[in-house]
């Protein structure tokens, strides 16, 4: 479980790190990162492994592989003004889908 959270947030600080900067003012945005797509690639492969490998757990594995994200999220509606933060909720909650989707099929059948 350890190991979900750490890739999670390692795929977190990747996309904030390598999104663009828009203005001095402004915190990068991690939707912006060239990286943000492929990081749920690979977070879906890390909670498949984990459910895999552990016994029991499911589909509890992908959310703690997605939950920096949210965290993160959360955190920048919070302190930021941002007026488009239902988009962004709903890109998070689809890209979450596929980790949380498959610790929860491969949980079933291991």
């Amino acid at each position: 479980m350890i190991v979900n959270l750490a890739a999670g947030a390692a795929a977190v600080a990747t996309c904030v790190a390598t999104a663009p900067q828009v203005s001095a003012d402004a915190p990068r945005d991690l939707f912006d990162s060239p990286f943000f797509f492929p990081s749920f690639v690979v977070l879906t492969v890390v909670a498949g492994l984990a459910a895999y490998f552990a016994t029991g757990g499911g589909a509890l594995l992908g959310v703690l592989t997605v939950l920096p994200f949210f965290i993160l999220f959360a955190a920048r509606v919070v302190t930021d003004d941002q007026g488009l933060w239902p988009i962004g909720l709903a890109i998070l909650l689809v890209c979450s889908a596929f980790p949380i989707g498959a610790a929860w099929i491969i949980g079933r059948r291991s």
